[in-house]
């Protein structure tokens, strides 16, 4: 079994990617969209993320980094909770003694498209010709794409930064 990479695209409407990597990698293993709880007290958001990751994590036991994408200026509210999402995420890696990988969103873009202002449709669109499936939503692509930024990443050896 290889070792596996879970991407998070964390948002109210939270994209994730697990997939493979090595020598003989199949790539992407498992996908979907989680909308976030976000009734109610605001941190049932972040506990929502919190169980989604650690159920990911219960279901692929060799998961050996955790991506995301970098938290950046989006308006206020929008800002707030991706910050608050990463530190979930960053906590998250630590414990787990995980390699937590942060993708910037303007580089993801250039990896995915060739341009760093490319718009969704873009992104689903070449998603969908790099992994040969339609994703579903435009949060499930971006969770692709972060998967497939982290797997070069790694097989390069530029693991961004190790939890301990």
């Amino acid at each position: 079994m290889l070792p596996t990479i879970i991407a998070i695209d964390p948002a109210a409407s939270t994209g994730w990617a697990v997939g493979d990597y090595g020598a003989g990698a199949s790539g992407l293993l498992a996908w979907g969209c989680h909308h976030l709880t976000t009734a109610g007290h605001v941190g049932w958001r972040f506990a929502s993320l919190e169980d989604l990751v650690k159920e990911t994590l219960r279901r692929f036991p060799q998961t050996v980094a955790l991506a995301w994408e970098r938290a950046f200026h989006r308006g206020a509210a929008a800002t707030r909770y991706h910050h608050g999402y990463v530190a979930i995420l960053s906590a998250i890696a630590a414990r787990q003694v995980l390699v937590a990988i942060e993708i910037d969103n303007q580089q993801l873009k250039v990896i995915a498209t060739g341009s760093g202002g490319a718009d969704k449709a873009a992104m689903m669109r070449c998603a969908e010709r790099q992994f040969g499936r339609v994703p579903a939503t435009s949060d499930e692509a971006d969770a692709w794409w972060i998967y497939y930024a982290a797997r070069v990443q790694m097989q390069r050896g530029l693991s961004g930064r190790a939890s301990a």
